[in-house]
C-alpha cells in the first residue's frame, strides 16, 4: 500500500511545475525529482491520460507546455491530483484508502486498525465509512459487519472495478509500477489504433486496474450475458491481439472474462479526434445509423429543426455508437459542461432530450445527464453551422 499512498507524488509535482511556469524542461524536472528523463516523459504521458482531454501537456524537443482546453474540467482533475499530497487530511483520500484495504482484506477489518493506520480519530473513521457506504450503494456494493468485530466489502468484482475507475482511480493508481516493457506496449497500442489522449486514457486506466486486480488474486469469474455480446466484436479482437502480447511479457494467461472487461474501454471510448483512422479498425453496427435517422426525424417533427450533415456528422455517428456501449455496459463518464449546455443552449439541449427518448425506447438504456450534455454539444455545433455565414464562428468540441 505504501506504493499507492505516499508523499512522493511525481505526477502532482510535474503538473505543478509545468503549470506555474510558462515552459518547463524535461531535463530540469528529472533533476528536481532525481529520476531519468525517460521516466519524466512516461509520467507526462500518464498525466495526459489523467487530464482526460480537458488539458494536454505538449512536449516539443524536451520543452513542456500546458495547454488547457476546458478550464472547469481541468480544474477538477487537477485538484484531484493535488489532493494526493495531502495524504489523510482529505476525506476522499481516507475513503479511498479504506476501500483499498477492504477490497484486499482476507478477513474482516477492524475500524480501530483503519484509524490507527490513517492516524485519525475513531469518530472520523466511522463518519468516513458511513459516507463510503452511501457512495458505493449505486454500484450494488456493501460494507458488512460491525466496527468492533470487523468489516468486509461485499459485491461483484466488475462493480468494484467500475467504482474504482469512476471515483478513486487517481487516489489509488497514480505512478502505478507497470514496468517499462508493458508501458512501451501500451503506447505502441495507442499508436497502432490511432487513439488520442482522451480515448487512450480510458483504455490505460482499465488496463492498470485489470492487471493490479488480477495480480492480487481478484479476477472476474463471470459476467452478465450482455457482456458476452462483445465477444467477436472488432473491439474484442483488437484487445485480444494486444493481450496476447501482454501474456508473453507477463508469463500468465489472461481469461476471456478479463479480455471482455478490457474490451469495454475500446467499445465505449470517447470519440477520437480523427474518426477516419478509427473506422478502419472499429465497425459500427447498422442499427446505429437507423437510430440516428429516427432521432433526426423526431427532432424535425417536434422542433421543426432540420439537422444538415456536415464534416462533423461522421464523428457524431461514432459518438452515438460509443455512447450506447458505455450506457449498455454501465461505464459512466463525467461531463463538467453539462450545466452550461442545459442553461445556455436550450434548443441544443432540447434536441438531446428528444434523442434520449428515442434511445431509451429503442435500445432500452437509461441516458445520463452527462451523456446528454455531450449530445447537446454536437447538436449545438450543427445548429451553429446552419446559421447565416455572417453570424457564424468556429468552436471545437473537447
Amino acid at each position: 500500500m505504501k506504493q499507492l499512498f505516499n508523499n512522493e507524488n511525481r505526477i502532482a509535482v510535474i503538473l505543478r511545475n509545468i503549470e506555474m511556469q510558462s515552459v518547463c524542461s524535461v531535463e530540469s524536472l528529472a533533476a528536481k525529482l532525481d529520476v531519468s528523463q525517460k521516466t519524466i516523459r512516461n509520467d507526462i504521458k500518464e498525466l495526459n491520460c489523467l487530464l482526460g482531454g480537458y488539458a494536454c501537456i505538449g512536449n516539443n524537443k524536451g520543452i513542456c507546455k500546458l495547454i488547457v482546453f476546458a478550464p472547469k474540467g481541468f480544474t477538477e482533475i487537477r485538484n484531484k491530483i493535488y489532493k494526493q499530497e495531502d495524504l489523510f487530511n482529505s476525506s476522499h483520500t481516507r475513503m479511498a484508502y479504506m476501500f483499498w484495504q477492504l477490497m484486499h482484506a482476507e478477513e474482516p477489518y477492524l475500524t480501530d486498525d483503519l484509524s490507527e493506520e490513517m492516524k485519525v480519530a475513531r469518530t472520523t473513521t466511522i463518519g468516513d465509512l458511513n459516507r463510503l457506504r452511501k457512495v458505493i450503494e449505486k454500484y450494488d456494493l456493501k460494507i458488512k459487519g460491525k466496527a468492533n468485530t470487523g468489516l468486509a466489502l461485499c459485491g461483484d468484482e466488475y462493480k468494484i472495478r467500475l467504482f474504482i475507475l469512476e471515483n478513486i482511480y487517481e487516489q489509488l493508481y497514480l505512478n502505478f509500477p507497470l514496468g517499462q516493457i508493458i508501458r512501451e506496449k501500451l503506447y505502441d497500442f495507442q499508436e497502432r489504433l490511432s487513439m488520442d489522449a482522451l480515448g487512450f486514457g480510458f483504455f490505460y486506466r482499465f488496463f492498470v486496474v485489470m492487471i493490479q486486480r488480477m495480480e492480487s488474486g481478484h479476477t472476474i469469474k463471470k459476467l452478465e450475458p450482455k457482456y458476452e455480446e462483445l465477444y467477436g466484436s472488432s473491439a474484442y479482437m483488437i484487445v485480444d491481439e494486444f493481450l496476447n502480447e501482454i501474456e508473453q511479457v507477463k508469463g500468465y494467461k489472461i481469461s476471456k472474462e478479463e479480455r471482455l472487461f478490457l474490451s469495454i474501454s475500446v467499445a465505449g471510448m470517447r470519440t477520437p479526434a480523427n474518426t477516419a483512422e478509427i473506422e478502419q479498425k472499429i465497425s459500427i453496427s447498422e442499427g446505429v445509423a437507423d437510430l440516428i435517422i429516427e432521432i433526426l426525424d423526431r427532432i424535425k417533427a417536434e422542433l421543426n429543426v432540420t439537422v444538415v450533415a456536415n464534416e462533423l456528422f461522421d464523428d457524431f455517428v461514432y459518438h452515438v455508437f460509443f455512447m450506447i456501449n458505455r450506457l449498455k455496459y454501465g461505464f459512466h463518464i463525467y461531463n463538467p459542461m453539462v450545466d452550461d449546455f442545459k442553461n445556455k443552449y436550450s434548443v441544443a439541449y432540447k434536441m438531446a432530450e428528444i434523442a434520449k427518448g428515442v434511445l431509451e425506447e429503442r435500445v432500452g438504456i437509461e441516458m445520463t445527464e452527462d451523456e446528454m450534455g455531450f449530445l447537446a454539444a454536437y447538436f449545438g455545433v450543427f445548429l451553429l453551422e446552419q446559421e447565416p455565414e455572417k453570424k457564424r464562428c468556429k468552436i471545437a468540441i473537447v
